[in-house]
């Protein structure tokens, strides 16, 4: 039941992919609304991340994962290249085909559980995961527009990750912290 599953999201991804970075190219799909936001980006990390559960964790998993993230980012900063050079696509993208090695690769680095990585700090934020993912977008759009109008410093970009991260991060502990909430964020 899980190949249908994996093949769906696939095609989504790459559905995703041609409606939003790749819409600009000869193969490129134009639709009225924002391929970011719904099942076309995540479900593949979701199959993905169920994938990997089936699995038990190897320390091996760390190097393959590096491997995998730098792969990503080579092949996702080919592909803003490209396609600015030839499609003059913007440099700023959500997502590209590389991100998906960025996305497994980190995820493998992170389960390989190699002793440089345990971190009491870290783990203590793991349970918050799932409610910092499902905040995060309500700071994404109240900071968004004041970032977007910027001089595009790579400093602000920086800024603007760590400031939705952190306040996401303050509203979900502090929900983890109310009996009323606790059981959506933690």
């Amino acid at each position: 039941m899980v190949a249908p599953l994996i093949i769906l999201s696939i095609m989504l991804y790459v559905i995703g992919l041609l409606a939003k970075a790749y819409a600009d190219t000869p193969l490129g799909i134009h639709v009225e609304f924002n391929t970011r936001n719904g099942p076309f980006f995540g479900l593949i990390f979701f199959v993905s991340g169920y994938m990997l559960s089936r699995r038990q964790p190897k320390e091996t998993w760390f190097a393959r994962g590096l491997v995998l993230l730098l792969a990503g980012y080579i092949l996702l900063f080919s592909e803003l290249l490209f396609l600015h050079h030839h499609f003059g696509t913007s440099m700023r993208q959500d997502f590209l085909i590389g991100t998906y090695g960025i996305g497994v690769g980190s995820s493998l680095m992170a389960l390989s559980n190699v002793s440089f990585l345990r971190s009491r700090t870290l783990g203590s934020i793991g349970p918050l995961v799932l409610g910092i993912y499902a905040v995060h977008s309500v700071f994404v759009d109240l900071l968004g527009p004041s970032v977007d109008k910027s001089t595009g410093s790579p400093l602000l970009d920086l800024g603007y990750v760590l400031a939705v991260f952190t306040l996401s991060l303050g509203v979900v502990y502090a929900m983890s912290r109310t009996r009323l909430t606790r059981t959506i964020v933690a």
